[in-house]
């Protein structure tokens, strides 16, 4: 099965540089899935939390971040191992979350309190916590580390965090149920996925205003069927792909 393939159905997902394994949160069975890239082959099924949601990778890939939402925490696991070997304090329900590129700030919407939850991974405590919208979901964070963006669902909104005083400094409105976010690589633009609106935009990140919005089309299928979701910028800045 084409790599790309799997990464456009899986809402979550990781790769090792090494080796090209998918990690994928299994969230009605609360496990973790880890599947070879190349060959798309489940090599493992690893027990997890309740309701596990957001993954992602440490930067030297050793450690595996997985949010246990209905657990309210996230779970360290070894790579190598594949064994939990500690906890973080993520906010009630954990969704979606992403590590800051100083590896050690990770930052976690909590759907259910309407909040942003910021961890020091070297403490492993919690040492802020942002009022955003309601339902937030979608969490993004610029490689040069300037902005962290959360889209709450129901608000319809993308609020931009300032990781430095971890306050929001501006907030943008964007289609029906926003889901998912990521910026550009070089990070002059942020994409977000609407799922009601059936719709993706691109925000300026100097402006944090609307540029521009497309929506998906496909043939035989309903419209109010088409619900875009998960979305990966590629490397090159030339093509993204949304599930």
């Amino acid at each position: 099965m084409n790599k790309y393939f799997l990464l456009l159905l899986l809402t979550a997902f990781s790769t090792t540089s090494l080796a090209d394994t998918l990690y994928i949160t299994l969230e009605k069975d609360n496990a973790l899935a880890v599947v070879d890239g190349e060959t798309g082959k489940l090599l493992k099924t690893v027990p997890l939390g309740q309701r596990p949601r957001g993954i992602e990778l440490n930067k030297d890939q050793t450690l595996l971040y997985v949010a246990a939402s209905d657990d309210d925490t996230i779970q360290i696991l070894e790579v190598a191992t594949l064994e939990i070997v500690g906890n973080l304090p993520s906010g009630e329900d954990p969704e979606l979350f992403r590590i800051h590129p100083n590896g050690r700030l990770l930052y976690a919407s909590n759907e259910d309190d309407n909040e942003v939850t910021v961890v020091d991974l070297h403490s492993k405590k919690a040492i802020a916590k942002i009022s955003v919208g309601v339902e937030p979901e979608g969490i993004a964070i610029s490689r040069d580390g300037k902005w962290v963006v959360n889209t709450s669902e129901t608000t319809n909104m993308v609020h931009w965090i300032d990781p430095v005083t971890q306050t929001i400094k501006a907030n943008t409105l964007v289609g029906a149920r926003p889901r998912a976010a990521a910026f550009s690589t070089g990070g002059d633009a942020l994409y977000v996925t609407s799922e009601i609106a059936g719709s993706l935009s691109r925000l300026n990140t100097a402006t944090k205003q609307v540029e521009t919005t497309m929506s998906f089309k496909i043939a035989g299928v309903g419209q109010e069927l088409i619900q875009p979701v998960g979305i990966l910028v590629h490397p090159n800045n030339k093509i993204l792909f949304v599930a």
